[in-house]
């Protein structure tokens, strides 16, 4: 239920869910504070099989996928900063999403 809780993010302007529908993709460009500029757009990517993609954001500065949430939701989402169970509970949410279908 987290991972679609607007309540995560600044006044509750979006969810995880919105920029990763079911934990795909938008496919939309996004300009956030998460690599610590404005003016630098990146493509939302896709969570699914986020579990093997390590390391984490868009630098491959974050050593595991609990610091990608957490930084994620106080950086990107500008929300409040997350209690430890619930950025175990994303992580734990985005360990059981499985990798794209290959085509």
């Amino acid at each position: 239920m987290l991972f679609y809780d607007a309540r995560l993010s600044f006044e509750s302007w979006f969810s995880c869910h919105s920029c990763h529908p079911d934990g795909h993709t938008n496919g939309r460009l996004n300009d956030n504070f998460s690599d610590g500029s404005f003016g630098t757009p990146k493509r939302v990517l896709s969570l699914l099989g986020a579990k093997d993609t390590g390391p984490w954001a868009w630098n491959g500065l974050m050593p595991d996928l609990e610091t990608q949430v957490r930084t994620s939701l106080k950086s990107t989402m500008q929300g409040p900063t997350p209690s430890a169970e619930k950025v175990r509970d994303l992580t734990a949410f985005l360990r059981t999403l499985s990798p794209p279908p290959q085509s």
